[in-house]
């Protein structure tokens, strides 16, 4: 058990061309590694405080001492590996919260961490029967990640986040749930 993992976001010539079809439009390994730079930067002023603040919000612990986090042209973000595009048209901070979505995934699912909220979970599972896997994962998630834009940050970023994934059902859908129940409870209850 570590208290918090150190960040390397990390540029794979391989790992890009393997995730971007020959059709997309992505940035060059240039540019790439010129986002690079602007993500550390933010996370050095940032990264500690959103690592603590995960750790306090949930009660859970890191297992791993270090993540890479792949910065790649342009594909989904997901958490396993950790991975995120370049957001040209966004703030940098969109990035960093981008990060941190994943990194909340990472924590919940650190080994360790599923076997102590399992049955956390498993009432979660339940009462949200008829869900789908993703809704249910989500709610948890964006119910950690509210708690954490009002402790560090503020409303705004928060109202991003939901506008952003509102064209996405089951992330709007997983939103309007830690609305209707409150995210404090949410995380009480099943984190």
């Amino acid at each position: 058990m570590t208290n918090q993992p150190t960040l390397e976001f990390r540029f794979s010539p391989i790992y890009n061309a393997m995730l971007s079809s020959s059709s997309d439009e992505i940035p060059n390994e240039a540019d790439i590694l010129e986002y690079i730079k602007k993500l550390e930067n933010a996370w050095s002023n940032v990264g500690e405080n959103i690592l603590s603040a995960l750790n306090e919000i949930t009660g859970l612990s890191w297992y791993e001492e270090n993540v890479v986090c792949y910065v790649v042209g342009k594909h989904i973000p997901f958490s396993d590996p950790l991975t995120i595009p370049v957001y040209a048209l966004h703030p940098i901070d969109y990035a960093i919260d981008v990060v941190t979505h994943e990194l909340i995934h990472r924590l919940l699912l650190q080994p360790k961490n599923i076997d102590d909220t399992e049955a956390k979970w498993s009432k979660l599972y339940e009462e949200m029967d008829g869900q789908s896997e993703n809704v249910i994962d989500h709610v948890r998630v964006h119910a950690v990640h509210e708690l954490l834009y009002l402790k560090l940050f503020d409303e705004g970023r928060l109202a991003r986040d939901k506008a952003e994934v509102a064209k996405l059902a089951e992330y709007k859908q997983a939103w309007d749930i830690v609305e209707e129940r409150g995210a404090q409870d949410i995380v009480s209850q099943f984190v």
